[in-house]
């Protein structure tokens, strides 16, 4: 179904669109007026498109003839390049894989390559699907369809029948209805009204898809796929002849580019077979994409949506943390792959979509996709830009270690014309609010550490749990404010005993956390003895609190150093108590420069929530194969339970430990 709340309209008509089953991918039926003005149906669609982190346009039936006409005359008189394809490998299990692309031995032909992939190694799988009642989601609505193959009969529900028996009252109404079913019924994919409902949708089809997926993630490692991928060429004809949506000539900020970049500004042709496959990424200088399938089978494309973008990094470079040390930005390489099943487990949304021949995939800025080949087909894609770009351009990171990596400098590459001097003084604008610098991060190999054992778990009571003030603007750092009553070091009620408390801002503390061998009614926490309130953790987004000396002349809180894997406590002599002024605590936290680099450049999910930037160490859920992780403070601030001081572990919230009885 349509989303009530998004109508994308252009040229003062609706875009009519409908969501591919089970997914948030929409599917936009442009008439013709609408498909010729590029740049304002992209704009018009995109903010429902990323939603799905890509969306599949259906062009109208006038465009595609004209194109089948004109292309065709190319492909006959043998215009289509010589290539050498990859040779695809695959190393892993269960959903997780390493792709590996070597070259093939020898080129082919186009001919040759579809031979090849007819072969019994690379001939795509045949498939059985059983008469079964299919649930298909349309947005926030499900609809049951039964099926009975021999009859070749679709039906919907009567709770789903009864649903559209308002919409189909008038003659115009039912003569819609009864084409969309038929359309359904003979294979072709999806039917829908005049208002962009999806009415039915061919379930054979939808379930053999689904079945081809299983398939492929169950076989993956077994042969190996040939994929002709970048072929430098194209298959539409002369922009004058075919001026709309001409993939060779798209309007948009990178037409006005010096030079033709292969595969930016000058198309490629993809030729793929049963499993040749692109592994997550996002597209170079994350500009906008296009792939338009010519001929042959469909095309399976995953998809999370860019607001998930930040955590779907963060599950990659924790299930791929050799690579991440060694290339920050290892995703762009094309060459890691994490199954939709494994994505949901972590929370994180993946969409999914079949692209049939003379259909339109975008993809947008910061949207991670990837997908396989059904079978043989061959495939067209390339980069645009839209003014939208000019927002991410200055901030686009670029892998510097593989040799086909591209990056743009804007203000070299366009030409230098009034409207371009326009355009780089409105990037400079971008730019000049746009940088920050660079906080320098410690390096180093982990080592172990003990675990600190000066207090056992204990019982904590909601109205006495840590609260948090307002985030300052400026530092973007929260402050930690502890109740009366509450351990400013460990975050938990003091039930028994005497405290610690500062003579001059009456922070309190358990005896054991303060490193005193008993309140002596001297004690200073570490703002008070610098005379500040600004001295913040160096492990997390927190300033206040119990912070310890950092050998490297930072601090860092008490709880966050006994959390951190790396981090270990240095004791003094026995029997000595440090007491000078910047030091008065009787330990000294060290390891900092153990812990690794990707730790410290990981988004804590609390922190996420309140808006905070990445900052300090995080640490992992202890729960085997959860990819979450946040900061140990955040952590305790938000259920102090998701901590066991026992062992030093901390999990997240899904898997918060069971209480003991």
């Amino acid at each position: 179904m349509t989303d009530p709340l998004f109508a994308p309209q252009l040229r003062s008509q609706p875009i009519e669109y409908y969501f591919y089953p089970n997914s948030q991918v929409p599917v936009f039926c442009p008439t013709m007026e609408q498909f010729e003005d590029f740049e304002g149906l992209v704009a018009a669609i995109e903010p429902l498109a990323q939603r799905g982190g890509v969306c599949k346009i259906i062009p109208p039936r006038a465009w595609r003839e004209q194109l089948e006409s004109k292309r065709w005359r190319e492909v006959s008189e043998d215009g289509f390049p010589t290539m050498r394809p990859l040779q695809q490998y695959f190393n892993g299990n269960s959903g997780t894989f390493h792709q590996y692309n070597v070259d093939f031995h020898r080129k082919l032909r186009l001919a040759q390559f579809f031979q090849k992939s007819q072969e019994q190694d690379y001939r795509t799988p045949v498939v059985k699907v059983e008469r079964k009642t299919q649930t298909i989601v349309y947005g926030s609505e499900s609809v049951g369809i039964a099926v009975d193959y021999e009859n070749g009969e679709v039906q919907l529900t009567e709770a789903a029948a009864a649903a559209l028996r308002a919409e189909i009252r008038s003659e115009s109404g039912r003569a819609k209805y009864r084409a969309a079913r038929s359309q359904a019924m003979e294979g072709s994919g999806h039917g829908f009204t005049k208002d962009g409902r999806a009415l039915f949708v061919s379930a054979r089809e939808y379930m053999e898809n689904e079945e081809l997926e299983r398939v492929y993630w169950k076989n993956l490692t077994f042969n190996r796929p040939l994929y002709g991928a970048d072929v430098l060429g194209t298959l539409f004809p002369e922009p004058a002849q075919f001026p709309h949506w001409n993939v060779r000539a798209l309007p948009g900020l990178l037409r006005r580019m010096r030079q033709r970049v292969p595969g930016v500004n000058d198309p490629y042709l993809y030729l793929g077979m049963w499993k040749a496959t692109f592994a997550w990424h996002v597209e170079d200088m994350d500009l906008y994409s296009i792939n338009y399938i010519h001929f042959g089978a469909p095309k399976a494309w995953f998809a999370v949506p860019i607001s998930a973008h930040g955590r779907f990094e963060t599950a990659m470079q924790g299930v791929f943390a050799s690579e991440y040390q060694k290339c920050s930005q290892f995703l762009r390489h094309k060459a890691f792959l994490l199954s939709p099943r494994l994505l949901a487990q972590q929370g994180i949304p993946c969409n999914k979509v079949v692209q049939r021949a003379g259909e339109i995939v975008l993809t947008f800025p910061m949207g991670y996709h990837a997908g396989f080949n059904h079978g043989f087909n061959c495939a067209e894609s390339v980069n645009f830009a839209l003014p939208r770009w000019l927002e991410l351009a200055r901030v686009a990171k670029h892998c510097q270690c593989v040799g086909d990596s591209v990056t743009i400098d804007i203000q070299e590459w366009f030409q230098e014309d009034e409207d371009d001097r326009r355009l780089i003084d409105r990037i400079r604008t971008i730019g000049a609010g746009s940088e920050k610098p660079q906080q320098k991060r410690p390096r180093g190999r982990p080592r172990k550490r003990k675990p600190a054992d000066c207090h056992q778990e204990q019982q904590v009571s909601d109205n006495k749990r840590a609260k948090i003030s307002a985030v300052d603007p400026v530092r973007r750092l929260a402050s930690l404010n502890t109740p009366a009553g509450v351990c400013g070091a460990c975050l938990q009620p003091i039930s028994d005993g005497a405290p610690v408390e500062c003579q001059q801002c009456g922070l309190t503390l358990h005896v054991p956390c303060s490193g005193l061998p008993e309140d002596d009614g001297r004690y200073r926490c570490t703002n008070c003895v610098l005379d500040t309130d600004e001295v913040s953790c160096a492990l997390c987004a927190y300033q206040n609190g119990l912070l310890l000396p950092v050998r490297q002349g930072s601090h860092a809180h008490f709880l966050c150093a006994n959390f951190v894997r790396q981090t270990f406590f240095e004791m003094p002599a026995a029997g000595v108590v440090t007491r000078s002024a910047a030091r008065q605590q009787s330990a000294v936290v060290c390891g900092l420069e153990n812990v690794p680099a990707n730790v410290w450049q990981m988004d804590c999910e609390f922190c996420k929530e309140r808006g905070l930037p990445a900052f300090g160490a995080v640490v992992k859920c202890a729960q085997k194969k959860c990819l979450r992780v946040f900061h140990p403070m955040c952590a305790a601030v938000n259920d102090l339970k998701l901590l066991d001081w026992s062992t030093c572990r901390v999990f997240c919230r899904a898997h918060r430990p069971a209480e003991k009885p």
